[in-house]
């Protein structure tokens, strides 16, 4: 018998599945948070390709705009959750259908245990509007695990009635991709980078304007000026990809 574990992985790739775990290149492709790794211990892990047609696109995009609710994976994935003995999801939005399929007995999620790693649902139980906290909690209801990468999460859930489920990791670093190596040319003084919420970049910005002496330079989409000027030391720099930000981490002054 056995003891290989069947997951059915529900998350966005670029090409990774069991038969396809390197690029034309012969390089190995990476899934999010590394979930690749998995199938490198006992795990069988079935992913479902993302949309590439035109057509396709534009069908899941007009479905999903007026549900909000990210279907197109998981509808897709029913077949392959036959199959399964655990549904993954990465990130919480893939997550709400198959959620909502458990709670109403909808087979063949109903009968797999799922699994969701959460990166803004506690933020969200804290900061969010009640429609909002609602929705999650309803979401809350179907999930069997929830994966976090900090233990402070683990207090939040709890207080919403969801303590049980959570499961704290280490948050590890990709110590093959982020390898240190020479440093190029000139680098930063104070390197800073992220699109998303909780980032602090208002306080970096008046640690700037204080230290005028110091270079500062940030990669980022959201307006961190608030519509003021940027001091002279201070550079906002457009979002890189992820090879672009692992040639940053390496440009130290």
């Amino acid at each position: 018998m056995s003891n290989t574990l069947r997951v059915l992985g529900l998350f966005e790739h670029n090409g990774l599945s069991r038969s396809q775990r390197s690029s034309p290149s012969g390089e190995r492709v990476f899934g999010p948070y590394r979930v690749d790794l998995l199938m490198d211990n006992d795990v069988d892990l079935h992913t479902i390709s993302m949309a590439k047609l035109r057509f396709h696109k534009k069908v899941r995009d007009l479905v999903e705009h007026r549900t909000g609710v990210r279907v197109d994976l998981a509808l897709r994935g029913v077949f392959a959750a036959f199959r399964a003995d655990l549904v993954l999801s990465i990130l919480e939005d893939k997550s709400v259908l198959p959620s909502l399929f458990r709670q109403f007995r909808v087979r063949p999620y109903s009968a797999r245990p799922l699994s969701v790693i959460s990166c803004w649902w506690a933020e969200e139980l804290v900061n969010g509007g009640r429609d909002l906290q609602s929705k999650i909690r309803r979401a809350l209801v179907g999930v069997s695990q929830i994966i976090v990468f900090s233990r402070n999460q683990t207090e939040i859930f709890a207080a919403a009635g969801f303590g049980d489920q959570v499961v704290p990791v280490t948050f590890g670093v990709d110590h093959e991709y982020f390898r240190p190596e020479p440093c190029p040319g000139p680098g930063f003084q104070v390197f800073s980078a992220g699109v998303d919420r909780g980032r602090d970049f208002e306080t970096l910005v008046t640690a700037a304007r204080l230290l005028p002496e110091v270079r500062f330079d940030i990669f980022t989409q959201m307006d961190i000026l608030g519509g003021t000027h940027a001091p002279p030391n201070l550079t906002v720099h457009p979002p890189t990809d992820g090879e672009g930000h692992r040639k940053n981490l390496a440009l130290r002054s």
